[in-house]
């Protein structure tokens, strides 16, 4: 298993290669560790009562250092699943349209649903052990 500090090296040098698997416990570290920095962001920011929505300075630095990072190593984790990248850019979609029509009233509930299914795909993503064989996006990282 990797260590958080591995994670945190292997993430950001990788930011730019979507090529290969990442493990379980690279994906976890990294998202506990952007996850950390983030409260401790926004809580500098005076942000930390305000909306999801509300991004201060420092935490608008914080995100535009981290989401190149974050997105190469989701895919690399869709990749150990043998899910394409697309995958991806699905859930971002799904997500989007589920939240506008969580606005409109008469399509709330779909909406609801969407993002629901959206995010079981999500904890799927998280949770699942990947292959144990190589696969088309490259060898075994366990």
């Amino acid at each position: 298993m990797m260590r958080i500090d591995e994670s945190i090296k292997i993430c950001f040098t990788k930011f730019n290669v979507i090529a290969g698997r990442a493990t379980r416990s690279e994906f976890w570290w990294f998202t506990l560790f952007t996850g950390l920095v983030n409260i401790i962001v926004r809580t500098a920011d005076g942000n930390i009562d305000a909306d999801m929505m509300t991004m201060g300075t420092l935490e608008t630095l914080w995100f535009l250092i981290i989401i190149l990072p974050s997105i190469s190593v989701f895919i690399r984790r869709l990749h150990d699943l043998s899910l394409s990248a697309w995958n991806l850019t699905y859930l971002i979609i799904a997500v989007f349209v589920g939240l506008v029509m969580l606005e409109l009233p008469p399509w709330d509930t779909l909406g609801a649903v969407i993002v629901l299914l959206s995010v079981i795909f999500y904890i799927y993503v998280l949770f699942a052990i990947g292959h144990e064989k190589d696969n088309d996006y490259g060898p075994n990282p366990y």
